[in-house]
């Protein structure tokens, strides 16, 4: 680590420390995703932004993992226990660097092959900054959405306004012993991980985000405008002897009654009043199998959830536990009485 990374690390640590509340997903990482606290640990970060590192050190104190600013010692030889895919971009530009991961991975497995008693774990960590998706058209509000190409001073804005809304998400560890048993040593092996990393944090941002939104009308017009909708509107207009018009008003209106109207500053508050009701009517909230919905949703699968009930409470219990275990909250498709 150079001076000048511990000095910024030192400088913001207690700010981070006021405004930042980190929430881990999982809680229990042990069982969870097979971290060994007893084997050594690297964390592997998207950007090497201070904040994500001062707030994984917030998550990792709470979870009892060895901190991510501390030196890590293997074979006698020193290195980095937090890596970083590509550097924060500066001010002007939205592009990231690479910081030259592969050839510490190289590195690392050629350590591997020369020490059989090694065993480093890779544990890649996606820090979230509030959960707001993409939008179709930019606004005002982008200014402090999370993305990965925020710069230092646009980190600043969002550490401000969400730092309370941090998310700590960890993933399964990788044994560097096994890869280097089953793949090599050698630098094509470090380029194929940096690349299959890069890829996971891409997925692990959307599950955790959601697709980018369409504006409201956009979404309106373009169901109006499906077959299915169009033909459903003809019919309508036949058998109830009404004008198009008529039943392009209908259904607009039915349109607007279902669609799902997601609104991430809504979804905050809400989060803070649940917590206060849950914590008032329930000795606690039990979750299982959750990992295995993670899973899914980090490989890409798109989820319908059905509660077993259609109250009003579970779907807000419902959205409140997906939200926590680190899920975009479901975009509920109800109608009136529903």
């Amino acid at each position: 680590m150079s001076w000048m990374r511990k000095v910024l690390l030192s400088v913001f640590h207690y700010p981070v420390k006021l405004l930042v509340k980190a929430h881990s997903i999982p809680v229990n990482v042990e069982t969870e995703l097979g971290i060994d606290k007893g084997k050594p640990i690297v964390y592997l970060l998207p950007t090497n932004s201070v904040t994500d590192q001062l707030a994984l050190k917030m998550s990792t104190q709470a979870l009892g993992l060895p901190v991510p600013t501390d030196t890590l010692t293997l074979a006698g030889r020193e290195y980095p226990s937090t890596l970083f895919l590509r550097k924060t971009p500066p001010i002007f530009r939205s592009a990231a660097k690479d910081t030259g991961i592969e050839d510490v991975f190289t590195d690392l497995f050629h350590l591997h092959r020369d020490h059989e008693n090694l065993d480093l774990q890779v544990v890649p960590v996606f820090v979230s900054w509030g959960r707001a998706p993409g939008k179709g058209k930019p606004g005002l509000s982008d200014l402090i959405a999370d993305n990965a190409a925020a710069s230092w001073l646009r980190k600043l804005f969002i550490v401000l306004f969400l730092g309370r809304d941090n998310f700590i998400s960890y993933s399964k560890a990788v044994s560097a012993r096994a890869m280097s048993n089953q793949h090599g040593s050698d630098q094509r092996i470090a380029h194929k991980l940096v690349r299959v990393a890069s890829t996971h944090f891409q997925r692990k941002r959307q599950s955790m985000t959601g697709p980018t939104l369409l504006e409201r009308q956009e979404l309106n017009n373009s169901v109006l405008g499906s077959d299915a909708v169009r033909r459903a509107m003809a019919e309508e207009s036949r058998s109830k002897k009404i004008s198009h018009e008529q039943a392009k008003e209908r259904a607009q209106s039915y349109v607007t009654e279902i669609a799902a109207d997601y609104r991430e500053g809504l979804i905050r508050f809400g989060d803070r009043l649940l917590t206060r009701i849950w914590n008032k009517i329930y000795n606690g909230i039990s979750v299982g199998h959750a990992e295995r919905i993670r899973e899914l949703a980090a490989n890409g699968h798109e989820i319908v959830y059905v509660p077993c009930h259609r109250s009003h409470m579970d779907y807000l219990l419902l959205t409140y536990v997906i939200y926590h275990e680190g899920m975009v909250t479901p975009h509920i498709a109800a109608g009136i009485n529903l």
